[in-house]
């Protein structure tokens, strides 16, 4: 007796489910090689606060908020490689790696206005940069020991600029009360400030 040939019929879905299953079998395939990565922005001065964006590879950063630092110009987003540092370009570059981007700072130029107050001094005006270090020249005045330059009660004669903004600054004298005779070395202990003119 022969047998008959039985035909096995498969369930409905299962042609359907095929280019489902190589479908997810890519997906998966192309999300293993899209690892993610993190870029750190680094403010690129002691004190400041960096923050991290985590970015798949390949992709492209997004521009982050604008950043503030008082008395500097920023000067964009830097990234350094084996060819030394250039600016990042944020509409194409994109990120195979950990990388971190640094704020470029440049300074900013103020310049202060001398009134030697009733002395003399070879300059009018002094230019200074923000965060340099810098001294201003002594200006001279017969019998009166130079106590240094002032803006307000700040003491201006050397160190680092405080200020965002221009500003004018005076001339301080050491003055002494009349009939008292002055000696070298003492004044700074017996005199007393002469603001000039107010």
């Amino acid at each position: 007796m022969d047998r008959k040939k039985r035909k096995i019929k498969l369930p409905w879905w299962v042609p359907y489910s095929v280019p489902v299953i190589i479908f997810a079998a890519i997906m998966i395939f192309i999300i293993a090689d899209k690892p993610e990565y993190t870029v750190t922005f680094s403010p690129g001065y002691d004190g400041g606060r960096s923050k991290t964006e985590t970015v798949e590879k390949k992709d492209t950063v997004s521009v982050p908020d604008d950043i503030y630092r008082p008395g500097y110009t920023f000067a964009g987003w830097w990234y350094k490689d084996e060819d030394g540092w250039r600016l990042w370009d944020f509409e194409n570059d994109k990120v195979y790696e950990d990388i971190t981007l640094t704020a470029r700072w440049e300074h900013v130029t103020y310049t202060m206005t001398l009134d030697a107050n009733g002395g003399e001094c070879d300059i009018t005006e002094y230019t200074v940069q923000s965060g340099v270090p810098y001294e201003m020249p002594a200006p001279t005045r017969k019998g009166y020991p130079f106590a240094g330059w002032y803006c307000g009660c700040q003491n201006m004669t050397k160190g680092i600029y405080p200020y965002i903004d221009d500003v004018p600054v005076k001339a301080r004298w050491v003055t002494y009360p009349l009939g008292m005779s002055v000696h070298i070395g003492r004044f700074e202990q017996d005199g007393n400030l002469d603001n000039g003119p107010e």
